[in-house]
């Protein structure tokens, strides 16, 4: 068969598959999946779809208490506003593929997910949302934990993100040269170990700029920005706004800065 024709028929085999099935069938397919939430937002955040997973995750009875609304609805602001960040970068086109991010409550940070993102497009290639799946991972102390090499750098993140940390210092943990070990955390985590830091500080951060009257200066110099105006800098970067603008935003008593 000529190209023109496996191309054709690839389309007619495409189209026919479409016509045949159903979307919310395959949708249907991920209420099987016990241990992954899944779902689908429009390029307002709104859910339009969620897994069963997903919904038992916050309590919900049917699909009727999410549909419709945002990440601002259920989770802290600090932590709804990082998910919204993200799906501004794919709605822009980009992918999210199997990155580990630590979830639940900023200070607690009780386990590590990997997270999924893509951009969903009509039949006309117009980006109309997103799709996302994200799994927990079994504890750093989880002999199943998929990345052990990995579990002391991760474990002194959390445990010192507030203090001065080099990738030498990271490096050493794991008994690698700085180019190898920065070589491997970005394969395993999507991101460089600066970046993975740098997220890690602007989440509890904003989370002290939510729930404690704390000067912007203390709350920099608390999670490991050299001063007010680098914590200012990096949150503009994450959240499109100033750390004061976001406090006054979130927080009733702002205090005074």
């Amino acid at each position: 068969m000529s190209t023109s024709g496996q191309r054709k028929h690839g389309r007619s085999v495409r189209e026919q598959a479409q016509d045949e099935f159903s979307s919310q069938d395959i949708l249907a397919m991920f209420n099987f999946v016990s241990d992954a939430m899944a779902w689908i937002k429009d390029r307002e955040y709104r859910y339009r779809w969620a897994n069963r997973t997903l919904l038992l995750s916050f309590s919900f009875f049917d699909e009727s208490q999410i549909l419709g609304k945002t990440d601002h609805d259920f989770n802290p602001s600090y932590l709804a506003d990082l998910y919204q960040a993200d799906d501004s970068r794919v709605l822009r086109g980009e992918t999210i593929v199997a990155r580990v991010e630590p979830v639940g409550t900023c200070e607690a940070l009780p386990c590590w997910n990997q997270t999924w993102k893509l951009p969903l497009r009509n039949s006309r290639g117009q980006i109309i949302g997103t799709f996302g799946l994200s799994r927990p991972l079994p504890s750093t102390d989880s002999p199943s934990f998929p990345f052990p090499d990995l579990v002391p750098v991760l474990n002194h993140m959390r445990a010192c993100c507030g203090r001065r940390i080099t990738n030498g210092d990271l490096a050493g943990l794991v008994d690698l040269s700085i180019r190898a070990f920065e070589r491997e955390f970005k394969r395993h985590m999507q991101m460089t170990p600066r970046q993975f830091l740098n997220r890690l500080r602007i989440t509890r951060a904003a989370a002290d700029l939510c729930h404690t009257p704390c000067s912007i200066k203390e709350i920099a110099r608390r999670h490991g920005f050299s001063d007010q105006s680098h914590l200012t800098r990096e949150f503009r970067k994450h959240f499109g706004t100033t750390p004061m603008s976001y406090r006054k935003s979130h927080f009733a008593d702002p205090g005074s800065d």
